[in-house]
C-alpha cells in the first residue's frame, strides 16, 4: 500500500498542517518530498544493483504508474532509469 498524507493523518489523528509541520521540523522537507526521497533512494539501489525489470521496480518503490515513476526519477537524478542502469553497469 502507498504512503499518502490522508492515510497518515487518519492513522495518527492529526491535521495535515500538523503533519507537514512535524516533517518540516524533523527532515527539513515536506511529507511529499520526504516520501519521494525515500522511494528514490530505493529506486536508485534497485536500478543500479539488480537486474529487476523497471516495471517491477516501479511497483516496489510505491508508484502506481510508470509515468509518475519516470518523472520522479528524472527529477531526482537527471537521467532515465535505463540510462542510470547502463552507466552503473559500466562502472561510471
Amino acid at each position: 500500500a502507498g504512503l499518502y498524507v490522508k492515510s497518515v493523518i487518519s492513522h495518527f489523528g492529526i491535521s495535515e498542517s500538523r503533519l507537514q509541520a512535524i516533517f518540516r521540523k524533523l527532515t527539513h522537507k515536506s511529507f511529499f518530498e520526504y516520501v519521494e526521497s525515500q522511494r528514490m533512494e530505493l529506486a536508485e539501489r534497485l536500478v543500479c544493483h539488480t537486474h529487476h525489470p523497471i516495471t517491477d521496480i516501479v511497483a516496489e518503490c510505491g508508484y502506481t504508474t510508470l509515468n509518475s515513476f519516470y518523472k520522479a526519477f528524472r527529477r531526482n537524478f537527471g537521467v532515465s532509469p535505463s540510462t542510470m542502469r547502463k552507466k552503473a553497469s559500466r562502472g561510471l
